[in-house]
């Protein structure tokens, strides 16, 4: 009988085909080069015995929370520390892992929901994966999905895996950008992780990883235990911390107190007292770091990014909420901290001990006449953080409105906010233009420099009509200057809807609680029509994804046997600005 599989699985043991396996992945890469794909990597599919180019690419993991495919509820193993190195995810493997770097290429950042099975992602999973596959010793990184979509249609029929359940159109997959470029919190905390990867990731590249005695007995089920691994070189490194676990939602970890043996000596962190992590959150912190030539013992604060100026250089790190801030650095001839408001230094003979409590503060090091700056900020401050580069230097701009450079211009989006602050590190002296709104200076404080910036408000009411007790009908807005797009939000308890627009399905959404979210701005004004027509399907009691619903999100059906509830529909402007800097 031949030795496969129905469909995509895990191969659990050995194939007699194995050698052909390998040739036939040989062959594609050489077909691939043939017709002009020569690049410095190729990857493949490397779990459970999968086929590989053995030296010839690269073998890539995979990893997902809140799994659909399971009948129930599991808990996922990918939130728990282990030496990825010698026992990748889906082991057993057909190749030596050791002779691989390790790369979890598709790792997932949200879930798609399908008929049967609909759970709700918490976004905090996103960066707590990541935490867990890079303290695993993971050296590179992919995502599914990192921006969600929209299926298209063909002429006559739907792309999509209708056999699979799976709405026709949306592929939103609850990922940090959604399917109309929503940008959740997913990405403000992935973002401060690339940020880290991207400035670091040299020293932490060639780092091994070391893990706790009890790692290996740990399961998804034990919640109590701290999870936690080292990466590390030498004497210096990276303590990981993760506190998440899909499914459940772990207690806060308190009083906590970690020795790393290094080959200079056991290392306490922190130096004294301990430290309490919050339920749900991961943490990075750095242990004999050379930061700029002076050595940072250990940092009870998670490294985020760093200038690229040799000739004012500064360094950010940020506070994780209930965590003391602290800095322990070897004391050495001439070192001294400059210190503002809010930071209290302590000496002895061997180290400086900076401790930082405000939500932003900064300390200057100082050492034979070199000045290196280090803010802390708190976690929160951190999330609407963006690297940016104008004047030919890099800054850091701080703000609840999205941020994205294009060449030496800003454009800044707001979802239904007209009025935000725009905060830059380090300070500048002047004030930026903008071309929609107004922008006025409101401080130049001992840190950074903010503005305040005021769009005229717009109110768009929503113009419906009912066909039924399942059908309406809404009018689109007229479109509108200085809006990026204008997003449709429908709170409403059900099972699916459908969106139609000159007849023809544009846009679905299975029911998960969240509310439906829709973009305008990709259908018009290319529509003829000028109303977009919805239709819903009631929710039935004995409904299978039931079981993935947040409780509050489960209707009271009392005596019924179904329930249709429209609840609100309104519109969102998204505001859009352009700044640039003088």
């Amino acid at each position: 009988m031949p030795e496969t599989e129905a469909g995509v699985g895990i191969a659990k043991s050995k194939t007699s085909f194995a050698k052909l396996g390998n040739e036939h992945m040989e062959t594609l890469k050489s077909l691939a080069i043939k017709a002009g794909i020569d690049v410095p990597i190729y990857t493949a599919t490397g779990w459970g015995y999968a086929a590989i180019i053995p030296d010839g690419c690269i073998p890539v993991t995979a990893a997902y929370a809140y799994p659909t495919w399971t009948k129930e509820e599991e808990l996922s193993p990918f939130f728990l520390y282990k030496d990825m190195h010698k026992n990748p995810d889906y082991a057993p493997v057909r190749y030596k892992s050791e002779d691989y770097p390790v790369f979890p290429a598709e790792l997932g950042s949200g879930i798609e929901s399908d008929y049967k099975r609909r759970p709700t992602v918490v976004q905090k999973s996103f960066d707590a994966m990541i935490n867990r596959c890079i303290g695993s010793g993971a050296n590179g990184l992919g995502y599914y999905m990192y921006h969600g979509g929209s299926t298209p249609r063909g002429d006559h029929h739907f792309f999509s895996d209708e056999a699979g359940g799976l709405p026709k159109i949306s592929y939103d997959f609850q990922a940090p950008i959604g399917e109309f470029g929503q940008v959740r919190e997913g990405f403000h905390r992935l973002k401060i992780v690339h940020y880290f990867l991207n400035d670091f990731g040299y020293l932490l590249a060639p780092m091994q990883t070391v893990l706790p005695a009890n790692a290996s007995s740990l399961t998804p089920e034990n919640i109590s235990d701290l999870r936690y691994a080292v990466r590390i070189k030498g004497n210096s490194g990276f303590l990981f911390l993760d506190n998440f676990q899909d499914h459940t939602i772990p207690p806060d970890k308190n009083n906590i107190l970690v020795k790393i043996k290094t080959p200079g000596g056991d290392l306490l962190i922190p130096e004294s007292g301990s430290f309490n992590l919050k339920s749900e959150e991961n943490a990075i912190f750095p242990f004999n770091f050379n930061l700029n030539g002076v050595v940072l013992n250990c940092a009870t604060s998670q490294l985020m990014t760093k200038s690229d100026d040799a000739k004012e250089p500064w360094y950010v790190f940020f506070r994780h909420e209930g965590v003391n801030s602290e800095f322990s650095f070897t004391r050495t001839k001439g070192l001294s901290v400059q210190k503002n408001s809010g930071i209290k230094v302590d000496k002895n003979s061997k180290r400086i001990l900076v401790k930082c409590k405000e939500p932003v503060s900064e300390f200057t090091l100082i050492i034979k006449g070199r000045k290196t700056k280090v803010l802390v900020i708190d976690k929160s401050v951190a999330l609407k953080s963006y690297i940016a580069h104008f004047n030919g230097k890099k800054y850091i701009i701080f703000s609840n409105a999205v941020v994205l450079q294009y060449g030496k211009s800003f454009t800044i989006l707001s979802d239904g906010e007209n009025n935000y602050e725009v905060s830059v590190y380090p300070k500048i002296k002047n004030t930026p233009f903008i071309d929609n709104g107004t922008i006025t200076n409101t401080s130049t404080g001992d840190v950074m420099t903010s503005f305040h910036i005021s769009i005229p408000n717009l109110k768009i009411p929503v113009e419906t009509s009912h066909v039924g007790q399942k059908k309406f009908i809404v009018k689109s807005p007229e479109p509108l200057r200085n809006l990026n797009d204008i997003f449709l939000q429908i709170n409403f308890t059900g099972d699916t809807g459908m969106g139609f627009l000159d007849g023809k399905l544009v846009t679905d959404k299975f029911y998960n609680g969240i509310p439906w979210q829709i973009g305008l701005k990709r259908f018009y004004p290319d529509a003829s029509s000028k109303e977009m027509v919805f239709y819903f399907r009631p929710m039935y009691k004995n409904a299978t994804y039931l079981q993935d619903l947040n409780p509050f999100d489960v209707p009271d059906f009392k005596n019924k046997n179904q329930v249709l509830e429209i609840r609100k529909m309104t519109f969102i402007p998204e505001y859009k600005t352009v700044l640039q800097f003088k």
